[in-house]
């Protein structure tokens, strides 16, 4: 018997800073449907699951609104990868384990020390 998924995704900035730097993705990793702004999406889990993702923004700190749209991309690509026997719980440990990496480098760039 098939497992369905319903999800609603939406940030909000909240009551202290201008804007909104948090980011948000609910992916399909078996039929590659992406809900990655405000929103609904209907599901039916796959094989390979559902990756549901928040990344703060760390309001008040250099460029936070990049690092978190880093984050989740560099989740998305890792947790897409095909053809890979590893387990779901090393696969997300490496995605993230990347997504960390790819945000410290990116935080050596000129205009984004503190990131």
């Amino acid at each position: 018997m098939p497992v369905n998924l319903t999800v609603c995704g939406q940030t909000d900035v909240g009551l202290v800073r201008q804007s909104n730097e948090d980011a948000f993705v609910v992916a399909d990793l078996t039929g590659g449907n992406l809900l990655g702004g405000p929103g609904l999406a209907h599901f039916e889990i796959g094989e390979r699951g559902v990756l549901l993702a928040v990344s703060d923004g760390m309001g008040g700190h250099a460029a936070g609104e990049v690092a978190s749209a880093m984050v989740v991309e560099c989740l998305i690509r890792a947790m897409a990868t095909e053809g890979t026997n590893e387990p779901s719980d090393a696969l997300l440990g490496r995605a993230t384990e990347l997504a960390n990496r790819e945000v410290w480098q990116a935080a050596h760039s000129p205009g984004r020390e503190g990131m």
